[in-house]
Parts: structure tokens; sequence; C-alpha cells
């Protein structure tokens, strides 16, 4: 004899069942794509992987001005996409700034691109407390991000300047003072 109660299981165990199948089914997904990883592409579709070459682009200087990253001075420029609020950011700073002392008379440049929402607001502080003696640029509407589709900072590209093309990307914090990342720079700058 069947009650109303056991009619009622006959319908909640198979619609539990299809929850957990599609709860399955959607963590495989994000676990095939969190293993995949995500690849920067630049608009239109381009991959920034080593080896690309970049369109020419404008950088806005925190405080004011901008230049065309085919003006600048430098022969190789780290461009490094990050946030006063970003541990792995300000972990990583240090290093950043000890390669460009060893690099720079040869070449060499780190152009920090902050994408702080409100810089005039953060900057002055930070960069002051962390005494950062790098040039500092701003991406407060998120112009350049979406250029290198950013999607985690911090987020570095090293960059010859002659010809735009991507030497290095690297996505996560790192130390860049290592014998590995200066053996580049002495290819790279020769």
């Amino acid at each position: 004899m069947t009650t109303p109660r056991n009619n009622a299981w006959k319908v909640i165990i198979p619609v539990l069942v299809i929850i957990a199948g599609a709860v399955m089914a959607l963590s495989a997904v994000k676990y095939l794509a969190n293993r995949a990883g995500h690849e920067p592409k630049l608009e239109g579709g381009v991959e920034i992987t080593e080896g690309v070459v970049l369109p020419d682009f404008v950088v806005t200087k925190f405080g004011g001005g901008q230049i065309r990253f085919s003006e600048l001075p430098a022969k190789i420029v780290m461009l490094n996409f990050w946030a006063t609020w970003c541990q792995g950011c300000v972990a990583e700073m240090p290093s950043m700034a000890e390669l460009r002392k060893l690099y720079l008379n040869r070449g060499f440049d780190v152009l920090a691109v902050s994408v702080d929402e409100q810089p005039e607001a953060v900057l002055p502080k930070f960069l002051q407390k962390f005494k950062i003696d790098y040039p500092v640029f701003v991406d407060p509407q998120g112009e350049l991000s979406r250029i290198f589709d950013v999607h985690g900072i911090p987020f570095t590209l090293i960059i010859s300047v002659m010809d735009r093309k991507v030497l290095m990307v690297q996505g996560g914090e790192r130390d860049w003072n290592t014998k590995e990342i200066r053996n580049r720079l002495e290819v790279w700058l020769k």
C-alpha cells in the first residue's frame, strides 16, 4: 500500500539525484578550468605568451601625464600590475626594486601599474611607506587591465620596448632578483 509519504520520496529522490549530478558536473568543469589555467589574451583574442608582439599602448603616470610604451627610454621593461591591498604584490616589490637598481643603467626599468580604484587617496602614503623609487602608473578605470586581460594580480610581463615583444609572462608573486632572472636579463640586454 502506498502512502502520501512514499509518493513524496518517489519525487524527492530523483530530484536529489539530478541536483547531485549537476553539482558534480559543475565541480568537474571548474576543476578542469582551474587546472588548465587562465591564459591572458589581448583584445582580439591573441594570447599573451612569450614571443607575442604587443600593439603600442599608452600608460598614465601617477600624478599626471601619459606616455606611449614605444617612447620609453628603456630597452627592457617589467610591466607589473599590482594594488596596495594585494599582499603578494607588496611581497615581491623589494626584489623588483633590487633588480631595477642592478640593471637600470643598462636599459632595464620597472613600470608598476596600480589598479587601485582611488590611486590619489592610497598611493602617496603607500609609496612613501615602502620607499618605492621606480615609476608608478595608474589604471583606475581598468583600461590597460582590459587590454592585457588581467584577471589576477600581481601580473607581470617583461617586454622589449623596441619591438614590443613579450619576453616573459608571470602570473602571481615571485622573487624577481634571482640568478635565473638576472641571467635572462643579461641575454635580453645584449
